[in-house]
């Protein structure tokens, strides 16, 4: 891993997706997006990413079958994967953690949040 993670932001809202690509390219984390379940999973099976965001409400496949996919293959069990959505219902924030993600967010929220969250966690899979 170089000094900063790399991430794979997968979100379908182009304004969600703009908004958080920008404001971490501006502090220098190399990103990358998907706007489906499907490209999501075509990324992280051709570059791993450190860190995913996945929001869970997707086109094609939902973020929570995107988690399980991921986490079903041991390669990938050092994605730190950071699940948001409009949805912070606690059966559906359970649902996520079920399916693998290592934390969730609810939307809206400041990408700061973000950073702060990923950094928590990158720091405990480190620890």
């Amino acid at each position: 891993m170089t000094d900063k993670p790399e991430i794979l932001i997968v979100e379908d809202n182009n304004d969600n997706l703009e908004t958080f690509s920008t404001f971490l390219e501006f502090f220098k984390y190399p990103v990358r997006t998907a706007s489906d379940g499907e490209e999501a999973l075509k990324s992280v099976a051709a570059k791993k990413p450190d860190v995913i965001f996945l929001d869970l409400s997707l086109p094609k496949i939902d973020g929570w079958e995107v988690a399980r996919r991921i986490r079903s293959d041991s390669s990938n069990a050092n994605i730190v994967i950071i699940a948001f959505s409009a949805m912070a219902l606690p059966a559906e924030i359970e649902r996520a953690l079920q399916a693998g993600c290592n934390r969730f967010v609810s939307k809206p929220l400041p990408p700061e949040t973000l950073i702060e969250e990923m950094n928590k966690l990158i720091q405990k899979r480190n620890g």
